[in-house]
């Protein structure tokens, strides 16, 4: 880095102030940089020309005039445009910052392909599609069992009553224990299942009554129930 000496009195240039910056290690950093498989990090300094790029051809190349002029806005962002390498890509500019960095006048322009930022939303999309899906198979699982521990416990009660009033007293065996466990529950899947099963019972015990009444059989006596 040199910086003009001038004559105080003539204003004339009197000699040259050079001293050596040592940026190794901001190359060696910027070496380091990646983003996926196609992104990197390539260095320009005020006059345009390429300080470090990955690709070493490019190396103290004239910067396009396209990328320059990311620069000269004097504004940090992002745009699409093309890369380096003439590929599309997305391209992010940023100016060195800090007392140094005005002095040096670097810029730093970081680029990865379009293709391969596409791929990543992509992949982001299908991801949260499946996501959504799963849920949404889930809720419906979840919503299928809630419905059927109510509406199977209804179905039972009505095809039971269904058979007592045609007179048929077998209610199936399967069907009572089902709604007996049904009845432990506290909810009121549980008040239901209790009720309908006592009805059941009561019906039941009404019509073998009625049965033997018919064949003249009076011994047996319904007793009413209620609250």
């Amino acid at each position: 880095i040199g910086v003009p000496i001038y004559d105080q009195r003539s204003n004339k240039v009197v000699g040259v102030l050079r001293g050596t910056l040592d940026v190794s290690s901001l190359i060696q950093t910027l070496g380091t940089v990646r983003v996926g498989d196609t992104g990197n990090a390539t260095l320009i300094d005020g006059d345009g020309n390429i300080l470090y790029n990955e690709n070493a051809a490019l190396i103290m190349q004239p910067a396009p005039a396209e990328i320059m002029a990311l620069f000269e806005s004097g504004e940090n962002g992002w745009i699409k445009g093309s890369a380096l390498n003439g590929k599309e890509a997305i391209l992010a500019h940023n100016q060195l910052t800090g007392e140094l960095g005005e002095k040096l006048d670097w810029f730093i322009l970081m680029s990865q392909e379009q293709r391969e930022v596409d791929e990543a939303i992509m992949t982001s999309s299908m991801v949260s599609l499946l996501v959504g899906i799963a849920v949404l198979v889930i809720g419906i699982l979840i919503a299928s069992v809630l419905i059927g521990s109510v509406s199977k416990p209804i179905k039972v009660l009505a095809i039971n009553f269904e058979r007592l009033a045609t007179g048929d007293l077998n209610i199936d065996s399967k069907d009572q224990d089902y709604l007996e466990k049904k009845g432990l529950m506290g909810d009121e899947v549980g008040e239901m299942a209790r009720a309908g099963s006592g009805l059941m019972n009561y019906l039941q015990e009404i019509v073998e009554v009625a049965q033997r009444v018919a064949k003249g059989d009076l011994s047996r006596k319904v007793v009413a129930r209620s609250e």
